[in-house]
This record gives C-alpha cells, structure tokens and sequence, in this order.
C-alpha cells in the first residue's frame, strides 16, 4: 500500500444530484467505505435528528456497527468524516467486528455487508473464492462467481491452499486476526 492512497465511499446507486438531495432529506445514507488495500466495510451515516428521532420513540439507545454521525448527510460530510475516521484507526477495529468465514476456507476474511448491491463483490485473499450467496445454498452447484463447485472449492483449498490451483499465486497466508474460532469448528 503506497502513503497517497485513501479510503474512498461507494454506493449501491449511481449518486447523482437527486440522490445528494434524497439522503440529505432522509437524514441517513447507507454507503461502503473502500479502505487501502482492498477492503470493504460497510457503514450507515446518519445526522443527529434522525438519531434523535429515534430516541424520541421511547428507544434506549441507538447504535449498530458502522453508524457514524455526521451534522447533516451530505457527501462532503461524509467524505470528511471517512478521512478523519480513517486517521484515528476507526475502521480497523470495526473490520474487525464486520468479518465473517469465507465459505471455502472457513477464514474470517469477508466483510459482513447486509446486502448485496450491484458491483459488491468479495474475494477471499486466502484461497481466492468469489462469495456468492447461490453457491453457499448450493455447494455443488458450478458457474457464476466460481468456475467449479464449493464442495471442489473446499477439497482443493484443503489439497493446495486455494480454491483453484490456478489460483495459487493470488493467495496468501491467513492472518492471526482471521483465524476461525476454535469453537465454532468448521466444515472445510
């Protein structure tokens, strides 16, 4: 990763003046932060009516991973406030809290984002398989994000240490902060 390189927002929308004007007038924009070197952390901005709004209804408290408070939703202030974030090491620990085991190697090296908007796409550094949520319900079924089935997958990853020997100088080691917990086990 080189020193120029910065986290930067996308959306799960083309954002345009409308959409600018929408979430300005909603008060909240769901939106992904691209950090340097490749991850993805998903994260919900909100301003403090809205935040207070809910509290209004009678709620204890607000809050949920990736919630960042922002004076109004705009994107420079969302911009600003990923920058300011990203300096003060906020998203190294939520990256943390978001990973959840790729479904071929059992690793925590996927981002736990609700939803699967266009162009979103995670890609296991460990063995290289493409997270799709089709194969996961089907694990012998082939094509789509992945050539050959998530049972193969598995089998390969445990036989060479990627999905697809092809794929074998796209990986790396797991990192100690991937490793599965001993507990849950795992059926890779």
């Amino acid at each position: 990763m080189s020193d120029n390189e910065e986290p930067t927002l996308s959306f799960s929308y083309d954002f345009d003046e409308r959409a600018a004007w929408d979430i300005e007038a909603k008060g909240w924009a769901r939106a992904v932060v691209r950090l340097p070197g490749g991850r993805r952390v998903a994260v919900n901005f909100y301003d403090p009516v809205v935040v207070a709004q809910e509290l209004e209804r009678d709620e204890v408290c607000v809050g949920e991973p990736g919630m960042i408070v922002v004076p109004s939703v705009t994107l420079e202030n969302m911009n600003r406030a990923v920058h300011q974030l990203y300096g003060e090491g906020y998203f190294d620990s939520l990256a943390d809290l978001l990973r959840v085991p790729c479904p071929c190697c059992g690793h925590l090296t996927l981002g736990a984002y609700p939803t699967n908007p266009a162009g979103y796409c995670d890609v296991c550094p460990v063995c290289f398989w493409v997270r799709n949520s089709l194969q996961s319900a089907n694990p012998e079924l082939e094509g789509g994000g992945n050539r050959i089935s998530l049972t193969a997958a598995r089998a390969n990853y445990r036989e060479f240490g990627a999905s697809e020997k092809m794929f074998l100088g796209n990986v790396r080691p797991p990192r100690p902060e991937e490793m599965p917990p001993c507990e849950t086990g795992s059926d890779v």
